[in-house]
């Protein structure tokens, strides 16, 4: 039995027990972006990330008129504001469903919560993950050299982990067309063949940014015959641990793992 509390003001011992955590890094005063913002698009921002609608990967079902009243700002001021963040590409408004794209930059990350993560965007509506892929795929490319170049790369390499799932082929186009880059990418793929095909029709989860710079090192020394060969080798595995964190790529790819591996196949 939950010990009594005192009261203070309207909170109830319910709203104690469904209330959320979320972590909001310090950064977030001092950002490039958000403190540029006016105060009132600070706050509507610093509400997409912290009201009690937020889910995990930062994709979650939203009225306006709930934003509208929890803020105290008008609807018509939520709507203008949301414009100016859907065209900076930070949140994105589409059709009830709100995403905020780098929500998952401010949460501490562990296995519980990579877990929430994969639970989350499975429960997100097939129409409202496919709209989101097309607004990936609208983000204007800009040629080398341009000044908001970097910029737009960034924007697109910090998106949401599981947005990283939907994104391979716009991601894969940003890299360098490199020996190296492409058997990476063959590499990564291949372990998302095989995934499909004997673990779950449901692809894995693959954050392309962190899995390139995890697999290079591997490649560069086992070479990529080798590297396939243990994707096989941890997909058919019987190690409990193993087949239980098979959907998440970087997993697979810890040190710890492919040592094991290697040391197993010989």
């Amino acid at each position: 039995m939950l010990p009594s509390l005192p009261s203070r003001g309207s909170f109830s011992i319910q709203d104690i027990i469904m209330s959320k955590t979320r972590i909001i890094q310090t950064r977030f005063w001092s950002d490039n972006y958000t403190s540029n913002l006016d105060p009132i698009e600070k706050l509507l921002f610093l509400y997409f990330l912290t009201n009690s609608h937020t889910e995990i990967c930062g994709v979650y079902e939203i009225p306006l008129k709930i934003i509208a009243i929890e803020t105290g700002l008008d609807k018509e001021m939520v709507e203008k504001i949301l414009k100016r963040f859907s065209n900076d590409k930070k949140v994105f408004y589409i059709d009830g469903w709100l995403w905020v794209t780098n929500f998952t930059k401010h949460q501490v990350r562990n296995p519980n919560i990579e877990q929430g993560i994969k639970r989350c965007f499975n429960e997100i509506p097939n129409e409202i993950t496919k709209k989101i892929h097309k607004l990936l795929e609208a983000t204007p490319r800009r040629p080398l050299g341009d000044p908001q170049a970097e910029s737009t790369k960034l924007n697109l390499t910090k998106l949401n982990l599981y947005v990283d799932r939907l994104m391979p082929t716009t991601y894969q186009e940003s890299l360098k067309e490199s020996p190296i880059h492409k058997e990476i990418i063959e590499l990564i793929n291949y372990y998302k063949e095989l995934y499909i095909k004997h673990i779950s029709p449901k692809e894995p989860i693959i954050s392309w940014a962190k899995c390139i710079k995890l697999t290079k090192p591997y490649l560069k020394k086992l070479g990529l015959p080798r590297m396939k060969a243990l994707v096989e080798a941890y997909l058919a595995s019987e190690n409990k641990f193993y087949r239980e964190n098979t959907w998440n790529l970087e997993l697979f790819l810890k040190t710890t793992v492919i040592n094991q591996l290697h040391q197993l196949t010989k």
